[in-house]
């Protein structure tokens, strides 16, 4: 993987190959952007060229040994931490930063701390990963990599260099699904709609029946709000208190989609409908339903979308309030 083969950030890689070319590395970097836009990805290939013995024209050569252990996560100078089964980033994880960051590079010009996830540090880690960022040795590099950059420390934002990514458009997302799996031209455009911008999400659709599964729940979900039967209709969901967050988020983020949906039928848009292959459904939903009302219902949904981003929710609470606050926009 080169700079070259990361889908549709320019901007990000015009800066990172800016800072090989003047070998600016002693710094907290932040890359951030929605999930599945390629963060990691391209914090490796900035690991692999700050370390790289035959870099060229600001991209690392990927054949040497530091690309090659770089690139599989074994080479000494690197540390990945991510969050546990917790779900956080503990205290623990920023000790083994500091262990890392107090001895100078076994074999690279710079040992390179990647952290994936970075807004779920709790707050002891976070203020002790603070401690290492306030005075950098000059051997080591901190890649922050996080989706809700506005859960981080101040703090810590302060101090790092920011590197914005962005969603990707549908047809980057579905060219790369044509050339890279053996799905249909239909599939692709389907997975593509419903990965509002992230290939990572798209590839995860693509095995398994998750997506399958979730859509079917949700769209039972509004055919039970539609007839007024409130408690079936959260049943059929099946929240429970000890879901994850990223898992509500998910059948969130599908009820989102299939709302527009439902907008897009209302407003006579039936070519800009993503989940195409329920149109009949999208159709029965819709009998009756208002224009209006079906809009403001979306934008609660956002709305809703990056309340549950920005806060820890208990999923069934959070989704209590969601299903009465629908159910009313459906029968206004």
């Amino acid at each position: 993987m080169s700079f070259e083969k990361i889908i549709g950030q320019e901007t990000a890689r015009k800066i990172l190959q800016g800072l090989l070319k003047r070998k600016i590395f002693n710094r907290t970097f932040l890359f951030y952007g929605p999930q599945g836009t390629g963060k990691f990805t391209t914090a490796l290939v900035f690991s692999q060229g700050i370390n790289c013995r035959n870099s060229n024209d600001n991209n690392p050569c990927f054949s040497c040994r530091v690309c090659l252990l770089t690139g599989n996560l074994k080479h000494p100078d690197l540390l990945v931490i991510d969050v546990g089964t917790s779900g956080n980033i503990k205290l623990e994880d920023s000790f083994r930063v500091h262990d890392f960051a107090c001895t100078v590079p076994l074999e690279g010009r710079f040992k390179i701390v990647i952290i994936k996830d970075a807004h779920h540090f709790t707050t002891e880690a976070a203020n002790n990963l603070l401690k290492i960022l306030e005075d950098l040795p000059e051997y080591l590099a901190v890649i922050l990599i996080s989706s809700h950059p506005q859960l981080l420390l101040p703090t810590i934002l302060s101090r790092a260099v920011k590197i914005q990514f962005f969603p990707l458009s549908q047809e980057q997302i579905e060219l790369f699904l044509l050339e890279n799996y053996e799905i249909t031209e239909g599939r692709a455009h389907l997975l593509s709609g419903l990965s509002q911008g992230s290939l990572g999400k798209a590839i995860d659709y693509i095995s398994g029946d998750l997506l399958i599964n979730m859509r079917k729940s949700v769209i039972n979900y509004l055919y039970l709000l539609k007839s007024n039967k409130l408690v079936d209709a959260f049943a059929c969901l099946g929240i429970q208190d000890k879901d994850s967050r990223e898992e509500s988020l998910k059948k969130l983020e599908i009820l989102s989609l299939l709302v527009r949906d439902l907008l897009m039928y209302l407003a006579g848009f039936n070519h800009l409908i993503i989940n195409i292959d329920l149109e009949r459904d999208i159709k029965e939903i819709c009998e009756e339903l208002d224009f209006e009302k079906t809009q403001e219902c979306l934008l609660f949904i956002v709305n809703s979308i990056k309340s549950a981003n920005d806060y820890n929710v208990n999923p069934s609470l959070f989704w209590d309030k969601i299903t009465i606050k629908i159910k009313d926009y459906m029968h206004a």
